[in-house]
């Protein structure tokens, strides 16, 4: 396809735009997830280098929210329900536009 566009008169970074990233966004999409999911899910880091509580991230505060001899199973799993909610939020596909280029 980019050579047939080519042979029709577009440019370099017409191609690109309309044809190259366009069949390579999935691709994208799910590396992007990935790499985010991935991060947001660091736990080891954070705990070696971010000692002070006022600093925790999410995932080491969930960690440290059990007592020692008594674990609150409601408050536990509202704060893992409110630590999935980015993901799911960043990883929405966003709506295609109604232009034929597009489809």
């Amino acid at each position: 396809m980019a050579k047939e566009s080519a042979a029709g008169g577009a440019g370099v970074w017409r191609i690109f735009t309309l044809i190259i990233v366009p069949m390579s966004r999935n691709g994208i999409v799910t590396i992007l997830i990935l790499s985010f999911v991935s991060i947001w899910n660091d736990y080891i880091y954070a705990l070696a280098f971010l000692p002070q509580p006022e600093r925790q991230t999410l995932t080491m505060a969930l960690a440290s929210a059990r007592a020692e001899y008594a674990v609150s199973y409601g408050l536990l799993s509202a704060a893992a329900i409110m630590a999935i909610v980015p993901v799911f939020v960043f990883s929405a596909r966003s709506p295609t536009p109604a232009d034929p280029a597009c489809a």
